[in-house]
């Protein structure tokens, strides 16, 4: 309970360290028109209270918020340094790569081998023990969160494992490797057995619209497309380009 002023208004700020700190003009006026039958130390009471529980419940929530801050960092892993990349790339094209903790980064580049690709949808983790000799790549225009960096320009054309390391972590991204999006059936968003499956995203063959724009590997490597479930089913693609899959 603050006291009650001795003068004709009440005071601007409470006189204890008990009391809450100075308060702004807008909570230290209140409308004695609206209130002649409280007397002053009523006033102040109804006046200062619902301040006080507020500061109370807003230092509360804050100090949960800390702490669930606090914890979920403490479990969670470390942030990916890219979470996005420019593709399709040739050889001696530009990637550009967006994250963070990029602008002292060192990128190394491998060329992933041209054997069996394995199952559709096998992470990247063993991609770099299917690859060439690395190769240093040099950054340009290195920012906080984003860089850019050449592709070896006498490599051959492919997919490539750009091997990213900064204060203390590591990461591979695949340029050039398939991203599947979405996908849907010939008539609708449910596709049901004999009708055609569509597969729509960024890289599901070496084909372009009107040019290869990531080159063409040897051979031409064949886009493979597989239903996992309860079981796994290959499906024979019909057609396939840069952007998109059809498979019956």
């Amino acid at each position: 309970m603050i006291s009650s002023h001795a003068g004709p208004h009440p005071p601007s700020c409470p006189q204890s360290v008990a009391d809450l700190p100075c308060l702004p003009s807008e909570w230290t006026r209140p409308k004695l028109a609206e209130l002649t039958r409280i007397n002053q130390r009523s006033v102040m009471h109804l006046r200062f209270l619902p301040l006080k529980l507020r500061v109370m419940a807003n230092a509360s929530l804050l100090s949960v918020l800390l702490s669930t801050t606090m914890a979920a960092a403490a479990t969670t892993k470390p942030a990916d340094l890219v979470i996005w990349h420019s593709q399709p790339v040739k050889p001696g094209q530009t990637v550009l790569l967006y994250g963070d903790a990029l602008s002292a980064a060192r990128v190394t580049a491998r060329r992933l081998s041209d054997d069996a690709p394995g199952d559709p949808g096998a992470s990247v983790a063993g991609a770099e023990t299917r690859a060439d000799r690395s190769e240093d790549l040099v950054p340009i225009q290195p920012r906080e969160r984003a860089l850019k960096v050449l592709l070896p320009a006498g490599a051959v054309p492919g997919v490539f494992a750009l091997r990213v390391e900064a204060e203390g972590r590591r990461q591979t991204v695949l340029v050039n490797g398939p991203q599947p999006w979405w996908a849907r059936g010939s008539q609708r968003l449910e596709a049901t057995p004999g009708e055609d499956l569509r597969v729509f995203g960024l890289g599901l063959g070496w084909a372009g619209v009107h040019e290869a724009l990531a080159g063409l590997p040897p051979g031409s490597p064949k886009t493979r497309l597989a239903l996992r479930g309860s079981r796994k089913v290959e499906l024979a693609v019909q057609e396939a380009d840069l952007y998109a899959v059809r498979a019956p």
